[in-house]
């Protein structure tokens, strides 16, 4: 949620269906500012945060119902849904449904700072070891079990079919030219983390599923509040999946090094983190490498540029000259990583995590 005032628009005069929200939830009349998608919402009982639902009802249940569950497993730092009057997650007025949260105040956590990257760091352990025995409502885009493997082949055969269509641009541009260029490059470096993930993937799978674990999926650090006590606050969990926590944990140190020009110290830090709350086994270990490994901003580009189309190419070639810019930077920073989360599985002698006891 966005601290920066300055960017908040007061909601005045108040409309109807804002009036609605305030009797389905019982809020007294309260004060509201608008920032983007999101409302804060101020009266004598607190202040809230209000957000419109885009999703359909059953996908929104599940989102709602692994918060739920991270709070009954006791982690609750994280922006819970507050009830309506009659026990909904969510109240509807004029063809719109919104969801209410307490208003939790804090600084945005910054990736580039050691204190900030160990308490995040910790907090996605918390996280990720809260989520273990969530039974989801079925929900098929929320439930990716064995999924991981086949999205990563997939996207390097999207790769090659996007060589294909840059070559044949009737009005090939230089965006076209830059990428084709660069294919042949992130297909073998896709197949490398794929060989990579292979041997142990189906083993990771099978355990993570039996724990039913879930991913935060957007572990940003924009969606990571500071409190004043210095303690990591986590938001916005419209993209959670069941899958395995390796995902968020490669997504969360990729980030850390990207924050920090890819250097791997911050990244070494969080790992080492995470991991004296939640010891990886070899397996894991070796399926978040793959998952740093694969070229997904690249993929992400061709997707932008040959699938959804709405980007323009002035804004795509800017992000992909800087993955340009830093691809040196970026492959040095993998290999480096790579040495040290192996050095540190063999030199911590971590206790085996309950679930490899039985192997």
């Amino acid at each position: 949620m966005p601290q920066e005032f300055s960017k908040w628009q007061h909601s005045l005069p108040k409309e109807n269906w804002q009036r609605e929200v305030e009797k389905a939830y019982g809020l007294p009349e309260s004060g509201w500012l608008q920032h983007e998608d999101i409302y804060r919402i101020d009266n004598t009982t607190g202040s809230f945060a209000l957000k419109e639902i885009v999703y359909p009802e059953d996908e929104f249940r599940y989102i709602a119902l692994a918060m739920e569950h991270l709070r009954g497993n006791g982690f609750k730092r994280l922006n819970s849904i507050i009830t309506t009057k009659t026990g909904d997650f969510f109240m509807e007025t004029e063809g719109r449904r919104y969801f209410l949260a307490p208003w939790i105040q804090g600084r945005i956590a910054d990736y580039a700072e050691e204190e900030d990257v160990v308490t995040s760091a910790s907090a996605l352990a918390e996280l990720h070891i809260a989520s273990a025995g969530y039974v989801p409502p079925y929900y098929k885009g929320r439930i990716k079990w064995g999924e991981l493997l086949p999205s990563l082949k997939h996207k390097a055969e999207e790769i090659k079919v996007w060589e294909k269509l840059a070559e044949q641009q009737n009005d090939m541009c230089y965006l076209d030219l830059l990428y084709r260029k660069y294919c042949k490059k992130n297909i073998e470096k896709a197949k490398e983390a794929i060989t990579m993930m292979e041997p142990v993937y189906a083993k990771v799978n099978a355990r993570e599923s039996q724990r039913g674990c879930f991913c935060h999926h957007d572990f940003a650090h924009h969606n990571v509040l500071i409190d004043y006590g210095g303690k990591a606050w986590v938001l916005d969990f419209d993209y959670c999946i069941s899958d395995t926590n390796c995902h968020d944990l490669a997504s969360f140190l990729i980030r850390v090094m990207k924050a920090n020009k890819w250097d791997i110290k911050l990244a070494q830090t969080g790992w080492q983190s995470y991991n004296a709350l939640r010891p990886l086994s070899e397996e894991e270990k070796q399926v978040v490498e793959a998952l740093m490994y694969f070229p997904q901003d690249f993929w992400q580009v061709g997707f932008c540029r040959y699938v959804e189309g709405k980007h323009s190419e002035e804004r795509l070639e800017r992000r992909l000259f800087l993955w340009l810019t830093t691809l040196e930077a970026r492959e040095k920073a993998l290999e480096d990583i790579s040495e040290v989360l192996g050095d540190f599985r063999f030199e911590c002698n971590c206790e085996k995590a309950e679930y490899e006891k039985d192997d």
